[in-house]
C-alpha cells in the first residue's frame, strides 16, 4: 500500500512538472530557405523630377545557415545565425540612357551573413506563432556581373560590406522545428563610383526559410507546488 502511494505521488508530480514545461527552440540548429532578391533604386533627378534609370528583376536563390538559439524569459528568445546567402538581381533593363533601352544586365553576389535576433512567441503551446526583429551583417566573398560596355558599371562599383534590418515572423513546432518569413532591408547603399550615375541603389530580399533544431534544450520551469515534494 505504501508503494503504490509513492508511485502515486510520483506520478502526479511528474505530470505537473511536465505540464509547466516551457517548450522552446533553444540549442544549435541548421537552416535553409529560398531567397527572392533585388536591388532597390531610389531615384536620381532629371529635369528637376525623379526618374530611374534602371528597372530592376528579382532573383530566385537560396541560404543555408547554423543557428544557436538562446531563451532569455519564457516568451522571448535570442537566435544567432551564421551561413551564406546569394544576393543580387536577374536583369537591369536601361531606360533612356542612350537610346539603348531593354538592354539587360545581371548580378549575382556570394556573401557570407552574421545575424543577431530577438523573438517572442505569443504563446507556450506546442505550435508557437512569433515576431522578431534582428540586424544582419553581410560581407562579399565573390561577385559576378554580366554587363554591356555602354555602361561602366562592374563588381567594384558595388561595396563589399553591407548591413541590414531582419523584421520576421513565423512559427515554432514542439523544440525541433521553426518556419519562417523574413525580410532583408539593406541600410547601406550598395552602388557607387559610376560616373554620370546619381542613383542610391539598396540590397532587398524576402526568404522563406525551414530550421531544424540539432541538439535541443529542454527547459523545465519548476515552480512552489503544495501537491509536490520540493527537492
Amino acid at each position: 500500500m505504501k508503494n503504490l502511494f509513492l508511485f502515486v505521488l510520483l506520478f502526479h508530480c511528474a505530470r505537473y512538472v511536465e505540464a509547466q514545461s516551457i517548450l522552446s527552440l533553444e540549442g544549435l540548429g541548421i537552416e535553409v530557405g529560398y531567397t527572392n532578391a533585388n536591388f532597390v533604386n531610389r531615384p536620381a533627378f532629371k529635369q528637376g523630377l525623379p526618374f530611374n534609370h534602371f528597372k530592376l528583376s528579382s532573383l530566385n536563390s537560396f541560404s543555408m545557415a547554423l543557428t544557436k538559439t538562446e531563451m532569455l524569459t519564457q516568451h522571448l528568445t535570442l537566435l544567432y545565425r551564421a551561413g551564406y546567402t546569394r544576393q543580387g538581381f536577374n536583369r537591369l533593363d536601361a531606360r533612356d540612357l542612350e537610346g539603348l533601352a531593354g538592354t539587360p544586365c545581371d548580378l549575382r553576389l556570394h556573401r557570407a551573413m552574421v545575424d543577431v535576433n530577438i523573438r517572442y512567441s505569443l504563446t507556450n503551446k506546442r505550435i508557437r506563432p512569433y515576431v522578431g526583429m534582428g540586424i544582419r551583417g553581410l560581407a562579399t566573398l565573390h561577385s559576378k556581373l554580366n554587363t554591356l560596355s555602354f555602361i561602366e558599371l562592374s563588381t567594384s562599383n558595388f561595396n563589399k560590406l553591407d548591413w541590414a534590418l531582419l523584421p520576421a515572423a513565423g512559427l515554432e513546432i514542439g523544440n525541433r522545428f521553426r518556419m519562417e518569413a523574413a525580410c532583408n532591408i539593406g541600410m547601406r547603399q550598395a552602388l557607387s563610383g559610376v560616373p554620370g550615375l546619381n542613383e542610391r541603389w539598396y540590397n532587398r530580399s524576402f526568404t522563406l526559410s525551414l530550421g531544424y533544431v540539432i541538439r535541443p534544450t529542454h527547459r523545465i520551469k519548476y515552480p512552489k507546488h503544495r501537491g509536490c515534494l520540493n527537492f
